[in-house]
Order: C-alpha cells, then structure tokens, then sequence
C-alpha cells in the first residue's frame, strides 16, 4: 500500500528548492530519473488554465519539488492537491508550507493501482527516451488498456504519464502537460494525436521555440498542452513562443492570448498532418512548381549501428597490431567531422586513414581466423556482448550490413542540414544518413547533392526538421522522404551536368577557403531553373 510522506525540510533561503536540489543530486540520479524541472512562470500558466473552471482537486503524478502544486495553490488556496513522486530524495527539497498543503504518495504513479478522479491535473512528467525505460513492460500494457489508446514500444515514457493522467482527469475537468515538443513528429505519437483529437480534450497547444531553453539542462524543446475532458468545437488553438527565455513566458492564459497571437486549426489539418510542427509555427507548406519530393528520387536509411564503435571501428594502425586481414575490414566513416567538404573523395579517405583515423570496420564472416577469434576473445572480456544492439545479434560480434550510400545526410546540425557526394564509396556509421538514388549514375547523385545544398531547397527542408534545444536541428531517415527537390527525372542531361559541375567548384571553393558566394548564387539559381524545366518537361532519365 501507498504511503502518504509529508517533507519537513525547508530548502536555502537564497536558493530556490530546484536550485538547491540540483547542486545536491549527482546528475546521473537526476538523469536516470527523467527529472527536468518546470519554471515557475510556465508553471503558473499551467496552473492558471488547469484550475480556470472550479476544480477543487488537482492531481500532479510527478511532483519532484512542488512547482506546480505551489503555483495551483497560488492560483488557488484551497485547492486540495495530491502528488506522486517515487524520488523521497527530490521531496526533501519540497518547500515546507507545500509540503503540509499535499498529500504526497511515494509511489510511482504509472505502476500504482487506482488513482481515484480529480477535477485538475498538471504534469510535468519523467523525460525517459524509450531505449532507457526498463520495467514498465505491464504499464505500457495497462495504461493502453485503461485509456484505449496503444503506446508503441517506440515511445518515450512521458506519454505513458499523459495517457493515465488523462484516464484519472474527471468530465469536465482540464489538465496542463509540460512535454517535449518531439512528439509533434515523432512516428510513436500518431496514436497518442489520434486519440487527443479523436475524443476532442485538445484545446490549446503552446509551443516554444527552439531557441527557447524551456527545460534547462536539457537538449530538447518544450510544448504545453492545454486540455479539458468536453467534446467541443474541433478546432485547436496553437501559441508559438519564439525566441523567449522561460522567465520571459506568460503566467495566465489572459496574458498568453494578449501577448501572442493564436492560430485556429481545424481537426482535419492535424488529422492529415505527419508532423504538426510547421502547421503550429503557421508555416503552410506546398510543393513549388517543378519539384517532389525526395522519396521518389532515392531511397533513405540510417547509417551503420555497430551497438560499439570503440570495438568494431579501428584504425590501420590497430588493425595491424591484431594481424586482421582486408577481407574482414570494410572502408568506414564514423564520424561527421572526418567529411569537412561537398565531395567526399578517395584521397580524402586516404588521408584519414594514414593519418591514423578509426575507418576500418570490423566484419566478420561466420569463420573466424585465429587472429579474429583471439579479438572475439577481447570484446567478450569487456562484455561489449551484453550491449543493447550485440546482445541482439547472433553471433554478437556479427556486423549490420548496408550497401554503400552515394550520398550522405548529416543527422545533427545547428544550421542548414548538409549533403554529402560519397566519391570514395565507403561506408558510414549513423553519424550520416544514407541516401541511394534511384537513378544511376554519377552525374545523376552529383546534381542531387548540388540541389539538396541549394538555398532553395534548404529552405522547404527546414519545414521537416525536427528542432532541439538551442537551434539544434535533426533529421530521422524518413524526414529526408519529404525534403521537396526540383524532379531531376524530368530534366534534361545538360541540366544533370551542369548541377554536377557546379558541385565541383563548391567543393573547390571549400577545399581552398574560397568565398563561395557566387557559386552558391549559381547553385540556388541552377536548382530553381531545374525546377521551372521540371515543371513543363517529360520524363528523361527513367
């Protein structure tokens, strides 16, 4: 059974209680735990609109030092509040006049029995990416079951909170959820987005920007959900907060309305929408003249997940000391930083390898020589086989197998995401995407790489970039599918060429140090004339 714990200790009067917690826990006990703390001001908002129809009872199933309970009980005194929280060292931190005001269950809300109902909840839930949740197999399980919604494996443990909380909220009341803004394009929401909409409780989303460090200390940007548990209007509200910092935020629903103008989205355009981000942000998106999209000019994989790169990527030099042959090593990439140019060239690589750069990778066949048996032996005394991706193989040290990639993608990048002309025909671990185009040729991927680094066509990528903390941009393997190019089917050989040449002088000018001003003016220029050709051409090169 629960038991009920209210704190005694008073935190620093000079520190706040997250401030005076964060400077006693160790990062990785924070870490490990999910724990990002609320600013006080988006906790007030939060408050403001969860306890802005007459609850009298509010529900935070992670209550970690009691920001949002102190901001329901500014926002009303009376309230009753009743708070999970697993960490009893976190609630040491509470402030000692919340802590008296609670009712505190020690206890993890999404593996304890029922709730009961509440006329308010507001969360600010663990933030566990679905590869670090281990134990939570039957609530995954139960929580599907009690909300009729299913959680894909897939998903980070947040939305298993969203979902119970949802399932303890009465008709009627309204809830305020503080989560990562990833799960507007994440693939594992689309069952979470069904079932908000379908049910019609998703009232008013605020979105901050990804200049906004919303959750400090951590690389990931911050949306607010305001909910209430009435089928009304199918409309959604969308607040965008660009470039605020969080003690910039609004306190009260009244002043986010007066402050930042609101979009009015319909059922049907979230329904049909991948990624909600671009819709939110007020960006409508159509296809220029001319151009498609990426998925039916080449197809799009990650790179290679070795599960241990220290173990299966390795030097010349290395490789020497352990008497490896040719034959079980392939020609690797392991890191973006090794590509500093548009071309990635045979002498680049040469250069990398004798500079004694890690860009061999291990690949054993099913026979192993001495010499590999004996390195088999090494990675078993560090146990690299109990590692999440090798504990999966059979045998472990057996290596995931991909085709060499004519292009690369960066995965990672705080400006304009940027594509790479595989020259020297090696393989790249997940530090770059892969992208095979679908017609052959040199030439045909050369003119593909130009116009994926064209101005241009950056500008439309930027609409299928998932945004992280700080202006950090990334790119999942099926994102690069809705990239919009010029259709270079459609476009004549003299046209492929001259993409492909103008490549090479980018290239040139980065090799040099050379401004490459005109060159990209001619890049953008050439890739919208592609696009106008494309738009009144016939097919040429299927």
């Amino acid at each position: 059974m629960a038991r009920t714990h209210l704190a005694t200790m008073a935190p620093d009067e000079v520190l706040s209680a997250e401030e005076h917690y964060y400077r006693t826990a160790p990062l990785e006990h924070r870490k490990r735990l999910g724990q990002v703390f609320t600013p006080p001001k988006v906790a007030l908002l939060m408050a403001d609109w969860a306890l802005g129809a007459g609850a009298t009872s509010v529900l935070d199933p992670a209550l970690g030092t009691g920001v949002l309970a102190a901001a329901c009980v500014k926002r009303l005194p009376r309230v009753k509040v009743t708070g999970y929280e697993l960490d009893e060292q976190v609630l040491e931190f509470i402030p000692r006049d919340i802590g008296k005001r609670c009712k505190i269950i020690t206890e993890d809300f999404l593996k304890a029995g029922t709730t009961g109902h509440f006329g308010a909840v507001v969360m600010n839930p663990p933030y566990i990416r679905h590869r670090e949740i281990v134990g939570y197999e039957r609530a995954r399980s139960a929580v599907s079951a009690v909300s009729f919604c299913p959680i894909p494996r897939s998903a980070n443990l947040y939305v298993y909170f969203v979902l119970k909380a949802l399932a303890a909220l009465e008709e009627n009341g309204r809830a305020s959820f503080l989560i990562p803004a990833e799960w507007m394009s994440a693939n594992f929401s689309a069952a979470l987005k069904k079932h908000l909409l379908g049910n019609g409780w998703l009232k008013h989303i605020v979105l901050f920007s990804h200049c906004s460090n919303v959750f400090d200390g951590a690389l990931t940007t911050a949306s607010v959900l305001l909910l209430e548990k009435t089928k009304s209007s199918r409309t959604i509200k969308s607040s965008y907060l660009q470039s605020i910092s969080y003690d910039e935020a609004p306190s009260t629903v009244a002043e986010l309305t007066a402050r930042f103008a609101s979009l009015v989205l319909s059922y049907d355009d979230l329904m049909h929408a991948d990624k909600w981000e671009p819709l939110l942000r007020g960006e409508v998106h159509k296809l220029p003249p001319g151009c498609t999209t990426l998925e039916f000019l080449a197809g799009t994989r990650r790179g290679i997940a070795t599960g241990s790169n220290s173990f299966f990527l390795i030097s010349q030099e290395r490789a020497s000391e352990l008497g490896l042959s040719k034959k079980s090593l392939l020609p690797c990439v392991g890191r973006a930083t090794d590509v500093t140019h548009y071309v990635f060239s045979k002498e680049d690589y040469t250069s990398l390898r004798m500079n004694g750069g890690r860009c061999f990778l291990v690949n054993f066949g099913t026979s192993l020589t001495p010499a590999e048996a004996a390195y088999v032996k090494q990675g078993e005394a560090e146990k690299i086989y109990e590692r999440y991706l090798c504990a999966a193989r059979r045998p472990w040290y057996s290596m995931e197998q991909r085709e060499v990639a004519a292009i690369w993608a960066t995965v990672f990048g705080r400006g304009d995401l940027e594509f790479v002309f595989n020259e020297a025909g090696t393989r790249s671990l997940t530090n770059f995407h892969c992208v095979y185009p679908n017609v052959a040729g040199d030439a045909f991927a050369r003119a593909l790489v130009l116009v994926l680094n064209s101005k241009f066509v950056r500008e439309q990528a930027r609409l299928h970039t998932r945004g992280y903390g700080g202006g950090l941009n990334k790119f999942e393997p099926n994102d690069l599918k809705s990239i919009p190019v010029p259709d270079l089917r459609l476009v004549s050989e003299g046209t492929i060429e001259r993409l492909s040449k103008i490549l090479g002088e980018l290239d040139e000018c980065s090799r040099k140090g050379l401004n490459a001003a005109e060159v990209e003016l001619a890049a953008n220029q050439a890739t919208e004339e592609a696009g106008e050709e494309a738009a009144g051409g016939r097919t040429r090169l299927l």
